[in-house]
């Protein structure tokens, strides 16, 4: 759900439904929800669209004290809420091998690459997924 038409069609690119819209308070009921929106509309819906028993899962930062989450409907519907950076360390191995095979193709969703030196300039501006490189 998404109101950027690029962003949608990339999703759908790669197997999502994408659906044209900004987020309603909640929109259907799922098992397992993602909200990448970083924005507390989205988080919002994916937390109320998420079916009782549930796992939502936010991969967005929020930068606000105060972000409003439904916690009475997640409580009362047992909504378990997971956040925070991957810890993608164990399973990086397998990763590099499917991207080493084209398996995955991890430049679909990289938005830019930057040299280390530049890093600090570059990550000051919101940008999509910003890949780092530093010559070894």
């Amino acid at each position: 759900m998404d109101t950027e038409r690029s962003r949608l069609d990339l999703a759908e690119s790669l197997g999502a439904t994408p659906i044209e819209m900004e987020p309603p308070k909640r929109y259907g009921s799922y098992p397992i929800t993602v909200d990448a929106s970083g924005r507390a509309p989205g988080l919002s819906c994916a937390l109320l669209s998420t079916e009782p028993e549930g796992v939502c899962t936010s991969i967005g930062i929020y930068f606000s004290e105060t972000t409003p989450v439904p916690l009475l409907e997640m409580y009362t519907r047992g909504i378990t809420f997971k956040t925070g950076r991957v810890h993608a360390r164990a399973v990086l191995p397998e990763v590099l091998e499917l991207a080493r095979a084209a398996k995955i193709h991890p430049q679909r969703v990289t938005g830019q690459v930057i040299d280390w030196a530049d890093a600090a300039a570059v990550l000051s501006h919101h940008s999509v997924k910003t890949v780092v490189t530093r010559a070894a």
